[in-house]
């Protein structure tokens, strides 16, 4: 028998995905624009000395919050799914045994991110060049990078073992790993060995100096607890499969005992049939929870000496707090359509008397119902800690205003983004193959396309101006003008596709056929629709 068969699969079928060579180019692509734009805006202001010294601490914060990531991503759900679908358990009907499973999963589903961060690697070379940093800083740091990578991949895996639901899976995941990131140093040296923190702390020359063992023992303990997991996820991945899937019966027979049955035929008729179908398994209780391991990593910034800084931190937090109920309105949005056409249950629906506008504003309404309590804990999170800084006197009494545009602006921007991902994720989770992918894609359209227009519009407006012209008011106003008008993109268009062509896409089974974005705004011919569908 091959040795780790699994793994020569999972490896052949990631070097035909697109997504891992595209993953490596887009990380090379963010270090260079972000190299460009740090020494089109710092690069006449410091000498290149500092200038290096900067750039290389903001690349390496960025690849460090990259690292901590790929986890929750690609590795949480690799074989939950696969319990889900029922095939887990024939794969150990063979000679398998739990590493081949495991590490099979962890190498077919880890190859993009493993890309990515060689790409980046070049990048944190480039300061070196311009002085500052130390050939030793960056080889530590590369190591840092790779062992939180590592941590973040092997946490993942665990939990997708353990776990049989996406979202706890995805969740358990983040709160592991941000906790042992930022709360697991609180706990004294013990916690500071354990947590890959420290190791990138003491990477730089200056923590590295006065205490040049603790970066190793940092390494070792990180490696020590992601081969714990690796093994914990390799004995029990054969028991997993037999997990018992919960019954779609259970909870109607256990809320009939209860006597909900008048309370469920009151909501019925006041709500439409999709948005009941659609929402009587919503929860929020996961997202919240989400919510609250990143507030608890934020707060500990005023307590670790951001006090100088409160303001900058409290615009860090609402954007924080921002894209990661964003990511979780993408997914909820392309989960819905994607799972319905999948399980057949959206041909139903179109076998009713009930039009493609009820079955589309029954989806809208169900998350809106699921995710408007969020969006406005959100919001009152923002305007708390904007009067939280007033009360500390922490800005001048002339900057208030410009902060509370600011403040505003994030606000607004999440309202409106909300609206353009709702829509775009019901699109792209229609005629998607893979949720994970149509989500990041919705966030890439909705969120990231804009955020890289306005830094362009920021630089232009830092290079060609004269004094004061970049005020944090007209940020603010640039940031509404481009995110609005990116958003109203997206929201109408997706809006008018899925109208247009609901019915066909509901009808294909296999997305493989190369249709493309630009494709389904065409008309189709009799034949092309045959086709199609065939």
């Amino acid at each position: 028998m091959t040795f780790l068969p699994v793994v020569e699969r999972e490896l052949r079928i990631a070097t035909r995905k697109r997504a891992t060579y595209w993953a490596r180019v887009g990380a090379a692509v963010a270090g260079v624009l972000i190299m460009m734009w740090a020494i089109m805006t710092v690069g006449a202001l410091v000498s290149p000395t500092i200038l290096g010294k900067r750039l290389f601490m903001v690349l390496s914060s960025l690849g460090f919050f990259y690292c901590l990531w790929p986890g929750v991503i690609l590795t949480s759900d690799c074989i939950s799914s696969e319990k889900r679908d029922g095939t887990l358990g024939l794969l150990f009907l063979t000679d398998l045994h739990g590493y081949d499973v495991v590490f099979g999963k962890l190498l077919g589903t880890s190859l993009s991110a493993f890309y990515s961060l060689l790409a980046l690697i070049p990048a944190l070379g480039v300061p070196l060049l311009l002085g500052g940093v130390t050939g030793g800083e960056l080889a530590r740091m590369s190591l840092v990078l790779a062992n939180t990578l590592f941590l973040s991949l092997s946490v993942g895996m665990l939990m997708s073992v353990l776990s049989l639901r996406a979202q706890r899976s995805m969740l358990a995941t983040a709160a592991l790993v941000m906790g042992m990131t930022y709360l697991l140093p609180l706990a004294g040296m013990l916690g500071r060995i354990f947590s890959p923190l420290t190791s990138f702390k003491f990477a730089f020359d200056l923590n590295y100096g006065a205490m040049p063992a603790l970066y190793p023992g940092s390494l070792m303990g990180v490696q020590l607890f992601c081969w714990a997991m690796l093994c914990l996820a390799c004995w029990w991945a054969p028991q997993s499969w037999q997990v018992k899937l919960p019954s779609p019966g259970r909870a109607v027979v256990e809320e009939s005992r209860k006597g909900a049955r008048q309370r469920v035929k009151s909501v019925i008729g006041e709500r439409s049939a999709v948005e009941w179908l659609t929402s009587r398994q919503s929860q929020r209780g996961w997202i919240w929870g989400s919510l609250g391991v990143a507030l608890l990593v934020w707060a500990i910034g005023p307590s670790t000496g951001m006090r100088k800084m409160l303001a900058f931190w409290i615009i860090v937090g609402a954007l924080f707090l921002q894209f990661i109920l964003q990511f979780w309105l993408a997914w909820e949005a392309c989960r819905r359509l994607h799972e319905e056409r999948v399980n057949g249950s959206l041909e139903v629906l179109l076998s009713t008397p009930l039009s493609v506008d009820e079955i589309l504003f029954g989806h809208f309404k169900a998350l809106k119902q699921q995710f408007m309590p969020l969006v406005a804990a959100v919001a009152l999170f923002d305007v708390l800690t904007f009067l939280w800084v007033v009360l500390q006197s922490s800005i001048s009494t002339a900057e208030l205003p410009e902060f509370f545009v600011v403040i505003a602006s994030i606000v607004t921007s999440l309202v409106v983004n909300s609206l353009a991902l709702v829509w775009l994720g019901l699109w792209r989770g229609l005629w998607r193959r893979n949720i994970m992918r149509a989500a990041l894609g919705t966030l890439l359209r909705v969120v990231i396309l804009p955020l890289i227009v306005f830094l362009v519009v920021v630089t232009v407006m830092v290079n060609s101006g004269s004094g004061r012209v970049t005020l944090p008011t007209q940020i603010a106003a640039a940031w509404l003008i481009i995110g609005g008008a990116n958003a109203y993109f997206f929201y109408c268009g997706s809006r008018d596709r899925l109208r247009a062509q609901f019915r066909r896409l509901a009808a294909v089974e296999d997305r493989r056929m190369g249709i493309r974005f630009e494709k389904l705004l065409e008309p189709y011919e009799v034949e092309q629709d045959y086709a199609l569908v065939r």
